[in-house]
């Protein structure tokens, strides 16, 4: 099985590539006019590359709350540099599947 709260094009080459030739996919959202909950917001900073640790620490501090977050990343190798990051004052986990 492959669970991705996304399908792109490269997710569903991927799943080709390692998954039964018959997969199915299923779709949760599909017949919801609009798939994202409404008590979600979305929020878009544009910051300097070589800012982004920083930025990203003080969104997690004024918006992440006393909760959990998440964050998506490209890759393997930039999910563990928020692992590693000294700019980041929360407790982190890193969890990848190697496939990047």
């Amino acid at each position: 099985m492959l669970f991705s709260a996304t399908v792109p094009t490269w997710i569903k080459n991927l799943a080709n590539s390692y998954l039964n030739p018959k997969w199915h996919m299923i779709d949760l959202a599909k017949d919801l006019a609009a798939k994202t909950q409404k008590n979600i917001n979305h929020i878009s900073i544009n910051c300097p590359y070589h800012n982004r640790m920083q930025t990203l620490a003080d969104v997690l501090v004024i918006y992440g709350g006393i909760g959990q977050s998440i964050v998506f990343t490209s890759t393997k190798a930039e999910a563990n540099e928020l692992l590693l990051s000294d700019k980041i004052n929360k407790d982190v986990e890193v969890m990848h599947g190697d496939i990047a």
